[in-house]
């Protein structure tokens, strides 16, 4: 069993949480040791795409963002 598999084995035992924090230090590896101009912008987009979690909306419009508020009335 390769090195990668067995890490894929033994993250399968983890609570979520930390599965989340091993994924998050495994990226940071992979950051540390490549080369910063061999990644192309596609190559980041896809890596980061599934990193919302399952429950963020798909459903997100205009009326769910806030209302800018007046300086003045603030003051």
């Amino acid at each position: 069993m390769s090195i990668a598999e067995t890490i894929y084995q033994r993250s399968l035992n983890l609570p979520e949480d930390a599965a989340r924090e091993a994924l998050d230090f495994v990226t940071f590896l992979e950051a540390r040791y490549t080369k910063q101009q061999e990644i192309s912008w596609q190559t980041t987009v896809e890596r980061f795409a599934g990193a919302l979690d399952e429950d963020f909306p798909d459903d997100i419009d205009e009326s769910d963002l806030g209302q800018d508020s007046h300086r003045d009335l603030l003051e």
